[in-house]
């Protein structure tokens, strides 16, 4: 009798775990089913975005490319749909070396440019994708007469790009339009502009035998690049998918 009672017991005990790992296969599988969904939606949202983001681009470059096709070569300007950056090359046109005040020459150029630069962006098209509009500014590597380089002349050619790029700011938001300043009737624009100056860490290199070599006058430039909601959208798609992990 005692004998039976132990193999109920034992039966009984591995009723229970069966039943506990049952449980626990089932929640896990729900876990499992849930996660897919999850991480298939982040993707599905993702592709979305990149699609959503891939058209503006193409958009954008089509309004550039027509309004300003005869004016590239004179101003020895680019634009790459790719980081939807408007590039001014020419370093000695608009600034004179080492100096950060614009020339004569590079504030009419931004005369006629950001007019109808300004048009086309707030196109309702694009108005509401844009988040802001960055000017930015670049260097060579070396400072001065001597064309030192290391890290003195990376924090010289920091303040000076720094300059340069807020002085085109400052350049633009005077331009007047019908006698009134962009930056005083302009609020959209003046909210959404801002200015960077970013040294020499974003340097132009050329391919010379098997060696990249600086171009130093390429590397000296100033970029209008626009930055849209769908890279916010995808950073937040990113992290949602690393929370989710």
């Amino acid at each position: 009798m005692s004998k039976n009672l132990n193999n109920n017991k034992t039966d009984d005990y591995w009723t229970y775990v069966s039943d506990v790992m049952i449980g626990l296969t089932i929640i896990f599988l729900f876990i499992a089913i849930n996660y897919i969904k999850i991480a298939g939606d982040l993707a599905e949202s993702a592709k979305d975005i990149v699609i959503d983001y891939e058209k503006i681009k193409t958009e954008i470059e089509s309004k550039i490319k027509e309004e300003f096709s005869d004016d590239f070569e004179n101003w020895d300007a680019s634009f790459n749909p790719q980081t939807l950056s408007f590039k001014f090359n020419s370093s000695e046109v608009l600034f004179d070396k080492g100096i950060y005040e614009l020339s004569e020459n590079f504030k009419k150029i931004l005369d006629d440019f950001f007019p109808r630069y300004i048009f086309i962006i707030k196109n309702e098209q694009f108005i509401d994708k844009i988040t802001a509009i960055q000017i930015e500014g670049h260097t060579s590597s070396d400072w001065g007469e001597g064309k030192q380089r290391g890290l003195e002349a990376y924090i010289n050619n920091m303040k000076l790009s720094q300059k340069r790029s807020s002085n085109v700011l400052k350049h633009i938001l005077g331009i007047e339009i019908e006698g009134v300043s962009i930056g005083e009737n302009d609020y959209w624009t003046r909210n959404k502009i801002t200015s960077v100056g970013y040294s020499s860490s974003r340097l132009i290199f050329n391919k010379q035998n098997q060696f990249r070599v600086e171009d130093e006058l390429a590397s000296r430039r100033v970029s209008f690049r626009l930055i849209t909601d769908s890279e916010s959208k995808l950073n937040e798609v990113n992290n949602i998918s690393l929370n989710q992990n």
